[in-house]
């Protein structure tokens, strides 16, 4: 049996070179997505503590007040956790 007469030796490098090429098409729409109106909630249950060369920290209510500006009012629900959840349901 000669080597060159085997017509899967020509085929297979073609055939992965096809399979890869697939793969890599299917990839591209998730590479480039971005997303548009994704609903986030944040939680603030950081009670702080006690530093002894700064002070009191609370990370939790660095970052809310950080990011209040940068969520329009109507998407903001503020109250407890069973008061945003009723909101939620009603709607």
């Amino acid at each position: 049996m000669k080597l060159g007469n085997q017509k899967l030796i020509y085929f297979s490098p073609i055939i992965v070179v096809a399979v890869i090429f697939i793969f890599i098409l299917t990839l591209i729409p998730s590479a480039s997505s971005a997303p548009k109106n994704l609903p986030i909630a944040f939680v603030n249950a950081d009670e702080g503590m006690t530093v002894p060369a700064k002070g009191n920290v609370n990370i939790g209510n660095q970052i809310e007040q950080n990011t209040k500006g940068q969520v329009p009012n109507s998407l903001r629900l503020n109250g407890s956790l069973s008061q945003i959840l009723k909101k939620l349901k009603k709607d």
